[in-house]
């Protein structure tokens, strides 16, 4: 099972990703929740460009 988080500027340009990998589960709940653990971080230590 394979995820990512990718953050674009109103421009185009790529700001910011995560890739994450698990090995495949029955209960795909603690993949999902690893995902979403990950996005507030993301979006808090990505340095957005002022326009």
């Amino acid at each position: 099972m394979v995820g990512n988080i990718s953050l674009y500027a109103v421009t185009g340009e790529r700001l910011h990703t995560v890739y994450i990998g698990e090995v495949p589960e029955y209960i795909k709940g603690a993949f999902f929740q690893r995902l979403k653990k990950k996005l507030p971080r993301s979006k808090n230590t990505t340095p957005m460009p002022s326009i």
